[in-house]
């Protein structure tokens, strides 16, 4: 039986031919990974603002209570109360609205903390959560991301 020999050059060009491909075929084609982002959700935290079940509602709600009556403080109490929740949630949805930079919130001594004012940046986070709830797209796109996630 003869014996074989390994042809060493032979496959080092051929490997060099792989290796060309796979560069041309990567600059041709670059490998992109999406981030996880929506470009139309807003900046920063106030896109996860959606996420809550309520938190929208009740700056929606403010809005509404400031254009029927301008200048005053509004009771997050009152939201609460006509959505059947604790009394306890109106002070923690005062506090988160809050921290978003939402509402601005009346400090007392009685310890209640639960007069807020919509701030300018509440505004406009009204606008855009209007803006989403007229879009059927980014609306169904919005639902159906929760569903997967859930």
């Amino acid at each position: 039986m003869a014996g074989f020999k390994i042809n060493q050059r032979g496959i080092d060009e051929m490997m060099r031919q792989i290796q060309k491909g796979v560069e041309r075929s990567a600059r041709r084609h670059p490998i992109r990974i999406p981030i996880g982002t929506d470009p139309l959700t807003g900046s920063g935290a106030h896109g996860d603002i959606e996420h809550d079940p309520y938190l929208p509602q009740a700056l929606l709600w403010l809005h509404e209570q400031e254009v029927e009556q301008r200048g005053h403080f509004q009771d997050m109490a009152v939201f609460t109360e006509r959505e059947n929740l604790s009394p306890e949630e109106a002070r923690d949805f005062a506090l988160q609205l809050e921290q978003y930079g939402f509402v601005q919130i009346t400090r007392s001594f009685s310890g209640d903390d639960t007069m807020v004012h919509l701030t300018d940046e509440g505004r406009v986070e009204v606008r855009r959560l209007k803006q989403l709830a007229g879009d059927r797209v980014r609306r169904a796109d919005y639902a159906t991301r929760e569903r997967i996630e859930s």
